[in-house]
């Protein structure tokens, strides 16, 4: 089985997949005129004008593919041209089923991102909500560095001309701190 079909046997019905023959399409093994017909059933049915359904032709599609690779007394040229066409056709079902697959988690991508910004939106509101609250949050900060750089080795900070450095990342809602690991450790004990 090749890796085509075995992409389609997964993606479609499990009762296809288990080896039960495609509806529209009846169950091998054929007489070489059946095969021709359904051949020229599937290639109607999946003309590339026709916007067509992968799930409702691919299972005809696999069970056709696999037909055509089993004895059958069809002149070579014929033979290999209908295998080429079936199988291009199955591509075809294949690409527009990769495409919906993309459009379903590109989706399901902006519905979970939408879903977090309400979230956001919603908890800034309990909490207060809006810019006066970013200015409040950003105040509360300051206290705390400034308490931070007031009472932890003062003389090691930018602003008493050391090389500490403390700022206040409001996205993450987090301080950034750059100090020794003596700073670093004083920091935690104060925190905790």
């Amino acid at each position: 089985m090749c890796a085509h079909l075995l992409l389609y046997v997964v993606l479609i019905d499990p009762s296809v997949a288990a080896g039960s023959p495609a509806e529209g399409i009846a169950a091998a093994p054929w007489t070489t005129d059946q095969l021709r017909i359904a051949f020229d059933d599937i290639t109607l049915r999946t003309a590339r004008k026709r916007e067509i359904e992968p799930f409702d032709v691919a299972p005809d599609l696999i069970v056709l593919y696999t037909a055509l690779y089993d004895e059958i007394e069809i002149p070579g040229a014929e033979l290999v041209s209908m295998r080429r066409r079936t199988k291009a056709r199955l591509e075809d079902a294949r690409e527009i089923l990769s495409r919906e697959r993309l459009r379903l988690d590109r989706q399901a991508q902006r519905e979970k991102r939408r879903n977090l910004s309400q979230a956001r939106r919603d908890a800034a509101s309990t909490f207060g909500g809006g810019a006066a609250s970013l200015q409040a949050e950003r105040a509360q900060a300051q206290e705390l560095i400034d308490l931070i750089t007031a009472t932890i080795e003062p003389q090691s900070w930018q602003d008493a001309g050391g090389r500490g450095a403390i700022t206040y990342y409001q996205p993450l809602k987090v301080l950034v701190i750059r100090n020794s690991q003596r700073v670093h450790e004083q920091i935690g004990g104060l925190l905790d």
